[in-house]
């Protein structure tokens, strides 16, 4: 039988106007995917570089809706 292998694409956080984390300012507007897995991974990204706290009662499948904190008030598009 053949053995799955998974295949992930990578994410990151991309500008050509920003050159690091401090300078986003707020505001900021951050496009994001649609669908439920990508969208939780940029989420958990975004949590992971200090842009955003979300739900600690969650641990995976967030929405824009598990987002409790957004300091910089980043636009979601």
């Amino acid at each position: 039988m053949i053995k799955p292998y998974p295949f992930t694409t990578g994410i990151g956080l991309y500008s050509e106007k920003y050159h690091s984390l401090a300078d986003f300012p707020v505001g900021a507007k951050i496009a994001i995917m649609n669908d439920v897995i990508n969208m939780d991974r940029a989420l958990a990204m975004l949590q992971q570089a200090g842009l955003i706290v979300l739900n600690a009662n969650k641990k995976s499948n967030y929405s824009l809706l598990d987002i409790i904190d957004n300091p910089r008030k980043i636009i979601f598009i």
